[in-house]
């Protein structure tokens, strides 16, 4: 269950990445926030999705230090872009990456039980939000997410 509150979009990114960054300081997370913007929804269920995202930047980035987040505000919802420049996602793999317990082959030394993907999805449906992933294998992924902002 949701406990929605208003509360300013771009102070909950900065909160998610804050905590990121004070666990991994050698990586540079830059974000790119269209604008304030005020929504209504559950500002802990959201930091647990961006967190999620950006520890999975870091968890499959293949050595490589840099993120991107990109928020997109249109008429009626907000967009959340977590772009790296990892390992990638083979493209036979991504229809299931937000599956319970999905783990690509390479992916099975690394930690994890595939639950992460999985929570963020059913945090972002009970937003009547949208999650979906871009990736090119050995190029980097892109995690989105997007939200009503009513």
């Amino acid at each position: 269950e949701l406990e929605k509150t208003a509360f300013d979009f771009a102070d909950m990114i900065t909160e998610a990445v804050d905590t990121v960054k004070m666990l991994h300081p050698e990586y540079t997370i830059a974000v790119n926030n269209s604008a304030q913007t005020l929504v209504t929804a559950d500002r802990y269920r959201l930091v647990q999705v961006v967190t999620n995202y950006l520890g999975n930047s870091i968890k499959y980035s293949d050595g490589k230090n840099k993120i991107h987040i990109l928020v997109t505000v249109e008429k009626d919802s907000v967009e959340v872009a977590v772009k790296d420049e990892g390992m990638g996602i083979a493209k036979a793999h991504l229809p299931f990456i937000f599956d319970r317990f999905f783990r690509a082959e390479k992916t099975m030394n690394l930690e994890g039980i595939g639950l992460g993907l999985f929570l963020c999805k059913q945090i972002i449906h009970a937003h009547n939000g949208h999650v979906w992933a871009e990736s090119e294998e050995g190029n980097g992924s892109t995690f989105y997410f997007s939200i009503p902002l009513a």
